[in-house]
């Protein structure tokens, strides 16, 4: 689903990373940090088991999540740091969810359960996520004045665990 969602442009500073932020920190203040060199720490709630080639790292609770990325030079994460409070570098990129993203996906959701076919119990699920990121983008309109939800990721080029002095 979020692989064939819009990415913003955007240009990146290639500042260096000047502090490490928490996972917290980091999400209060993405917007102003896309396309910089950011240090983040939190720790490793999950490693992915296809290669390890992303991770989420979860700060003060589950509602402060972000996933990291491994960059084409870096390739993949260790699985050993699952589980660990870990440090990572990387860029920080947005992904976007807008309005017309989310009527196409209703509208092959609708399609896919025409006739009879299909699962109209796994649609209605998606269906209410649906309504449910409509309502968080109306929320942000009235609040910021942005139509659209924003995800959040670090395009990571080095992690390490913060008690290990290797870095990968």
């Amino acid at each position: 689903m979020l692989a064939v969602l819009s990415v913003a442009a955007c240009t990146p500073t290639n500042r260096p990373a000047e502090e490490t932020l928490t996972v917290d920190e980091l999400l209060a203040s993405a917007e102003s940090r896309i396309g910089d060199t950011i240090r983040v720490e939190g720790l490793c709630v999950s490693t992915c088991g296809h290669g390890s080639t992303h991770i989420t790292l979860m700060g003060s609770d589950t509602t402060q999540m972000i996933e990291a990325l491994a960059d084409d030079k870096m390739r993949s994460f260790d699985p050993t740091i699952s589980n660990r409070t870990v440090a990572v570098e990387g860029i920080l990129a947005e992904q976007r969810v807008e309005i017309p993203f989310l009527d196409d996906w209703e509208m092959k959701l609708n399609a896919s359960i025409e006739g009879g076919k299909g699962n109209p119990e796994a649609v209605a699920v998606l269906k209410k996520q649906i309504r449910e990121l409509r309502d968080s983008i109306a929320a942000r309109k009235a609040r910021d004045g942005k139509e659209y939800w924003s995800i959040y990721r670090i395009e990571t080029f080095a992690c390490h665990a913060t008690d290990d002095s290797s870095e990968q």
